[in-house]
């Protein structure tokens, strides 16, 4: 598992999803304010550490513009990229909907 606290610039964001198109990509949004958040982040981190699958944070707050590419609305948000092509994704922390996501990446 690889997991990264998104940081930097956007042309930086997007590379960094090229170089890692080989493998199941979440992407997740999220706040330090946001209670569903602190819940979401441990069971994201879990998950991708069992089954290798890269996981980037990205704090809104800290990363407007790429909130705003994105065009997220609330948070917590997960985004599932595979092979660079967006294929769940889902606002807000429901077990199913995060049992869903794992079992499209392990396909």
């Amino acid at each position: 598992m690889t997991q990264i606290e998104f940081n930097e610039d956007e042309d930086d964001f997007k590379e960094l999803l090229k170089e890692n198109k080989d493998r199941p990509i979440f992407i997740y949004f999220k706040a330090e304010w946001c209670g569903p958040c602190k819940v979401l982040s441990p069971a994201l981190e879990k998950i991708s550490k069992e089954n290798n699958f890269y996981l980037i944070s990205i704090n809104v707050d800290d990363n407007p513009e790429i909130s705003e590419d994105f065009r997220i609305r609330g948070i917590p948000y997960v985004i599932l990229l595979v092979k660079e092509k967006k294929i769940y994704e889902f606002t807000g922390f429901k077990q199913e909907k995060l049992d869903e996501a794992v079992r499209l990446a392990k396909k």
